[in-house]
């Protein structure tokens, strides 16, 4: 994750930082989320 987005990662909720985390550090994620990821 790049750092600028670090501190903000950090203040989201436990669970939503749970549902990011994976989908964060899989090397081919496209740095989007599509519309079905968000909901």
């Amino acid at each position: 994750m790049h750092p600028r987005f670090q501190t903000a990662f950090a203040q989201l909720a436990d669970n939503l930082q749970s549902a990011l985390a994976p989908i964060l550090a899989d090397h081919h994620f496209p740095a989007m989320l599509t519309a079905e990821q968000v909901s």
